[in-house]
């Protein structure tokens, strides 16, 4: 994918939950042909791909004696649109809620404890893919969310002069 943002994730960060692309280092972009050059870099990672509306991940190890790793290929996940409405607890439409979609499913959400997830944070890619702000009828529209059979999301909003409400899961098939 051409002019896709590339987000390193070293495990040497630890892995001790949460997601893994909002504790990324921006490493740059693919070029017009889709290659890609980072580095040089040392141990256990995971490179994230955002191009096109989707993410992508290859995990990968390099050893202090190479300085090149060649191969490395990144293919974006299929996408799906999640629609949604934000309500107070009376039903009315909240506007200007901003709708967080956590996906709880590996690479990006490490936790063997998926009911706390519910926040995104990250560079401005990731913020882009995963969070939406509501309209003034409360509806959001996550246009291109990555899908893995099987997997799930939690959405959660959050809104000025509000509690947080319950997260809830969501599977996109």
């Amino acid at each position: 994918v051409p002019k896709a943002s590339l987000l390193l994730f070293p495990y040497s960060w630890g892995q001790s939950g949460g997601f893994l692309p909002g504790r990324t280092s921006e490493e740059g972009w693919t070029g017009e042909d889709g290659t890609f050059r980072i580095g040089p870099v040392d141990g256990k990672h995971v490179l994230f791909a955002v191009g096109s509306g989707s993410i992508g991940s290859v995990s990968f190890q390099t050893r202090p004696d190479r300085e090149e790793l060649d191969g490395l290929r990144v293919a974006l996940l299929p996408t799906k649109p999640l629609e949604a409405r934000v309500t107070d607890a009376a039903g009315a439409p909240l506007a200007d809620a901003v709708v967080h979609a956590v996906p709880l499913f590996p690479p990006f959400y490490a936790t063997t404890r998926p009911e706390l997830g519910g926040f995104i944070w990250g560079p401005p890619v990731v913020l882009e893919l995963f969070t939406r702000r509501t309209d003034r009828e409360g509806r959001v529209r996550f246009p291109h969310l990555p899908v893995v059979a099987g997997e799930q999301y939690r959405v959660g909003a959050t809104c000025k002069g509000y509690r947080p409400g319950r997260a809830a899961p969501v599977a996109l098939e």
